[in-house]
């Protein structure tokens, strides 16, 4: 039955591969966005309502709105974690699914939470959720609304032509794509020293194969964060995030764990 409760949680375990690091052996928020998407991918299976099922009706799942916080250290390399999701609030066309990763010893280190919504694949407009599932339990949480403001000026500028290895099941451009191109251009010794405290990632509109995409980045040395905003060539925007950097110490895993 297609039923969606409000406040269950379902859990899955990964393991850190070479894949999902950065060059100090961390955990990459395109890894942390991958892990939560697949596990709530997992999860609505479980409910007869991921998008493969939808598909079938001429409708599919699509990612709006995702938001990252650290909360301990970022997994390394080879580390077990555990990933549980859990729908917390819905509207008429939104579904909140709270994420959080937990490491061996349970303790949560990464927390955040998605907005989902259903689509028509021929008009592309939202659906209303409770025409294609049952909806069960009283929101537990009221998210508050997240903005992202315009950028001021561009300090980094570059184009991207999206390929065959950006698109998903849906054929769009992944989200996890559009996060490593706007991650793309940090400068190493920054990428090597700084992680992201906090994101707030928007999912504006679709992109397809062999688009030009124009990704404009400006940064703010006083509170070390960055915005970014990716559109096609007619301007359209695709993706906006916020993120907010700290300094991190290096993990030394070369020296303690070769």
């Amino acid at each position: 039955m297609k039923t969606i409760t409000i406040g269950e949680e379902y859990t899955q375990d990964y393991r850190i591969t070479c894949n999902d690091m950065d060059s100090e052996y961390r955990m990459t928020p395109q890894a942390i966005l991958n892990m939560s998407q697949d596990t709530i991918a997992a999860y609505l299976t479980t409910r007869h309502i991921a998008a493969f099922d939808l598909q079938k009706e001429g409708f599919t799942w699509v990612l709006s709105e995702y938001t990252m916080e650290m909360a301990g250290a970022l997994p390394l390399w080879r580390e077990k974690i555990e990933v549980t999701v859990s729908p917390s609030e819905i509207s008429s066309a939104k579904l909140h699914i709270d994420y959080r990763f937990s490491n061996r010893e349970g303790e949560t280190v990464i927390k955040g939470t998605s907005i989902w919504c259903i689509i028509s694949m021929v008009t592309g407009r939202p659906e209303m959720i409770d025409a294609h599932c049952t909806i069960s339990g009283e929101s537990v949480t009221r998210h508050p609304r997240n903005i992202v403001k315009a950028l001021d000026r561009s300090d980094i500028n570059f184009h991207y032509i999206t390929n065959i290895s950006d698109i998903d099941f849906n054929g769009h451009v992944h989200n996890v794509s559009y996060l490593k191109i706007a991650l793309s251009c940090i400068p190493y010794e920054r990428a090597r020293t700084m992680v992201i405290q906090k994101a707030v990632i928007k999912f504006l509109r679709q992109s397809y194969i062999n688009e030009d995409l124009l990704c404009r980045i400006e940064k703010e040395e006083q509170d070390n964060s960055a915005l970014s905003s990716i559109s096609n060539s007619e301007g359209q925007g695709s993706m906006q995030d916020q993120c907010h950097y700290a300094g991190a110490c290096l993990p030394g895993f070369r020296r303690n764990r070769r």
